[in-house]
């Protein structure tokens, strides 16, 4: 199983003055991806449309990892991010070009179906814009919906800092990294224990 993920701009396309500006943080974004997991990716990041980036994860189990990078360095930028577990079915093109847009596949089609319904879902405004998708495990991925959804209520009321740390810190994919050098330890657990995330480590 492999974990396909869609990371797509909120409104780029409105924001045609800033356009070449969110192209930027989107290409340093995939630099770093392609950085961070590259030995875990079954394809690298990749800039597509001009507005989304692209990739496939070898292991499922660093999604949350990638989703901690992309809301760090994306800050104060709206994005739809969706993740998609499944096969990869098709690599002839893929071999030949390299590019991601030749690999298809059911982990493909549950990232688009999860990035669709994101986006139905546009006008109810969340902190987290996160939403899973699977191809032969919807118990799964609703768990991990149902999950991301306490999470947004959770973190409603928290200032965008607040959040920040929240993200870099929950202890779903293993220990937090640390706070930026004019973060005190101090400051982190005190928005923690606000957030009361105590509850959130026994629960995870």
């Amino acid at each position: 199983m492999v974990a396909v993920i869609f990371i797509d701009l909120v409104g780029s396309s409105r924001a045609r003055e800033r356009r070449d500006e969110l192209q930027q943080r989107l290409l340093t974004l995939r630099e770093r991806h392609n950085l961070e997991l590259r030995d875990q990716l079954a394809a690298p990041f990749e800039l597509v449309s001009g507005d989304e980036l692209k990739g496939a994860l070898a292991d499922p189990r660093l999604v949350w990892a990638a989703y901690r990078t992309s809301y760090e360095m994306m800050a104060g930028i709206p994005f739809y991010f969706s993740v998609g577990f499944g096969t990869i079915d098709t690599t002839a093109g893929y071999e030949a070009t390299k590019s991601i847009n030749f690999l298809d596949g059911t982990a493909f089609k549950a990232a688009r179906d999860a990035m669709d319904e994101l986006k139905a879902r546009a006008k109810v405004i969340r902190p987290y814009r996160l939403r899973f998708g699977s191809a032969g495990n919807p118990h799964f991925t609703e768990a991990l919906n149902a999950y991301v959804g306490v999470l947004n209520d959770l973190v409603q009321h928290m200032t965008a800092a607040q959040r920040q740390h929240f993200v870099r810190e929950f202890p779903w994919n293993g220990a937090g990294i640390a706070p930026p050098a004019d973060v005190s330890r101090q400051a982190v657990w005190e928005t923690l224990q606000r957030a009361r995330i105590d509850a959130y480590r026994e629960a995870s």
